[in-house]
């Protein structure tokens, strides 16, 4: 009896305990999009009716350590309520390979031209990226 006991104890507090570890758990930007800075061979990213294509290599390592200091936590909220959205799509030698929509700074969108998934996160961490002072 006191076996039974303990091991539901173990069991229950176990259970907890990955729940509380996965809906708490970050991860970077870099973590979740797999790509190599060096083969970025351009970015284009598009607000409303603007867009801007990026192809100096200089102005493409800013972007990516902006895009590098994001945390982000797995979320499946549908309804973001967001006032801006950024399109952005890396190119890896001239080959799409992901899509990112920022939704203002709160929440984004990871497509991947390779594999063909989508998944939605929480941006948890405050960032001003350097992409809204393109549009200016």
């Amino acid at each position: 009896m006191k076996k039974t006991i303990i091991f539901s104890l173990v069991l229950v507090l176990g259970i907890f305990g990955f729940i509380y570890f996965y809906t708490l758990k970050s991860s970077s930007l870099e973590e979740i999009v797999l790509f190599n800075v060096e083969e970025i061979t351009s970015i284009e990213i598009k607000k409303n009716s603007e867009e801007i294509i990026l192809t100096d290599k200089n102005e493409i390592e800013k972007i990516m350590d902006d895009f590098s200091k994001i945390e982000l936590r797995k979320n499946e909220q549908s309804d973001k309520g967001f006032n801006e959205s950024y399109w952005i799509s890396l190119f890896e030698n001239n080959k799409q390979t992901y899509g990112l929509t920022f939704y203002d700074n709160n929440f984004i969108n990871i497509y991947s031209f390779e594999t063909r998934e989508s998944s939605q996160f929480k941006v948890i961490n405050e960032n001003k990226l350097e992409i809204q002072n393109l549009f200016k």
